[in-house]
């Protein structure tokens, strides 16, 4: 007997909340690629999401459909962030620091 896995529908499963935090309202850089973050993040069994929204912007986010969103955010398509390399980065490194602050993933940056 094999399980069934659901259709991923992540919008309709797990729909990003009205209160999500809006960045990129200013510039900011990180030094490290929005590719290392992620990677990181999905070695650190940290699940992750990046998607464009039309005509919103763009929306990221911890967690996933199965088992809920832990943070989301999005940049609109005027703010400041939108063009400037490093801030979804920021943001989702940031993010993974205070919300698992005793994984494996902040064991990694801890000063």
């Amino acid at each position: 007997m094999t399980a069934e896995i659901p259709d991923f529908k992540p919008f309709a499963t797990v729909p990003l909340p009205s209160g999500e935090h809006r960045i990129a309202t200013s510039v900011t850089v990180s030094d490290r690629s929005l590719e290392s973050v992620i990677k990181e993040l999905h070695d650190c069994e940290i699940n992750a999401g990046v998607q464009t929204y039309y005509p919103d912007g763009l929306r990221v986010w911890l967690g996933d459909q199965f088992n809920g969103l832990v943070a989301s955010a999005h940049i609109g398509p005027d703010d400041a962030g939108w063009l400037s390399d490093g801030t979804v980065a920021r943001r989702l490194h940031e993010a993974a620091l205070r919300f698992y602050p005793g994984g494996e993933y902040a064991s990694r940056f801890a000063a």
